[in-house]
């Protein structure tokens, strides 16, 4: 951080305590705009990328009139962007930066169709890029401007942000998981309950091989029980969790739980 003012520091203090904030809609554009004036570049995107196989998930831009999702070419081309090659080759790390002009002369940057197709009509000319992962996703920062090269100041910024930027991801991806999971939970908990109040529509023996399956029984054993054949416990089963709405044996245990706890 030896490249980096008082006044800096407390700019990145002020954005990462954005990148931390609950209110995701609004702190994507508060970061992007912060980080284009801080880095003073000509506009600034966050996008999600699938790495295996490579495709663009989503973008974040500021301003948002810079937005290249519009654009079919760009979709179709990014895979050839130096930084996504670099970090998909493990020639640099995610929780690092690095800039276009360090990883490809600038011939060879503008012979790329993505340069010649949707950079260099957009007046940018290099690119100060950033990645962390977020699971199987790869979430890249890039800084664009309409001149080469970067400041050792502009990079160490990137450098600092990024650390905190992979951190609240990946909290925002662990608390999206548990907030789905628990959905989960709460509609398998609904479809349970209505299916204690369904086992009157069972036929005495859909009911009788049910009661075997609370006992833990197999469905062989369910079937010496009661003299038929384990194919004959098969249908009866079929026909039980169609019934109920229900998809396995663990789910019709715990709606005949259920339907006891009513009774008592």
């Amino acid at each position: 951080m030896r490249h980096l003012r008082g006044c800096d520091l407390r700019a990145i203090l002020d954005v990462t305590y954005l990148i931390h904030s609950d209110d995701r809609e609004a702190t994507a554009d508060r970061v992007l705009a912060e980080l284009a004036r801080l880095v003073a570049c000509d506009h600034v995107a966050f996008n999600g990328i699938a790495i295996d196989p490579a495709h663009l998930l989503a973008t974040a831009v500021h301003p948002r009139d810079a937005n290249r999702l519009d654009m079919a070419s760009f979709a179709a081309l990014f895979d050839q962007h130096p930084g996504f090659q670099a970090y998909r080759s493990r020639r640099l790390q995610p929780g690092t930066s690095a800039v276009l002009s360090d990883l490809l002369t600038v011939r060879a940057l503008r012979r790329l169709p993505l340069y010649a197709d949707c950079y260099r009509p957009a007046g940018t000319h290099d690119q100060l890029i950033g990645g962390v992962h977020v699971g199987r996703q790869s979430m890249v920062l890039t800084v664009s401007r309409s001149r080469i090269g970067f400041s050792h100041r502009d990079r160490a910024v990137i450098d600092v942000l990024l650390p905190h930027l992979g951190q609240a991801l990946r909290r925002r991806a662990r608390l999206a998981s548990l907030t789905a999971a628990a959905r989960r939970a709460r509609a398998n908990d609904a479809r349970i309950h209505d299916a204690g109040g369904r086992l009157r529509l069972l036929t005495r023996r859909e009911r009788e091989v049910a009661e075997h399956v609370a006992t833990g029984a197999s469905d062989r054993e369910i079937a010496g029980a009661l003299g038929v054949g384990v194919r004959t416990v098969h249908k009866h089963l079929e026909q039980t969790y169609r019934k109920l709405g229900l998809a396995n044996r663990a789910s019709l245990i715990a709606a005949l739980h259920e339907a006891d706890q009513r009774s008592d």
